[in-house]
């Protein structure tokens, strides 16, 4: 059983970090970049119709939201690499097709 009286917060972004670090091991900002890319990548696409420019616009939303979880310290510095090199690779494809 989690002690979640533990977590001592003044605020809503201490409580959030507070329980991606005891809940969720901090996999909270990963976990919500994922759902969230599904979800944009099913809307894109059905509003879109191709897979290229789905995928981008997609990356390049992920890639938005990243550096905001970044600033609320959900996310480490890797990730937002990470969701640039999918940024890089959409638009390469998107580009050559």
């Amino acid at each position: 059983m989690y002690n979640l009286t533990a977590i001592n917060t003044t605020n809503i972004v201490t409580f959030i970090q507070g329980e991606n670090t005891v809940l969720l091991g901090g996999m909270l900002g990963i976990i919500l970049l994922f759902g969230l890319a599904i979800i944009m990548f099913m809307m894109f696409f059905r509003a879109i119709g191709t897979t290229g420019k789905a995928m981008t616009a997609t990356a390049f939303v992920t890639f938005i939201l990243s550096i905001l979880l970044r600033t609320l310290q959900l996310i480490d510095d890797t990730t937002i690499y990470v969701t640039l090199f999918v940024l890089a690779a959409a638009v390469a494809i998107t580009w050559n097709s």
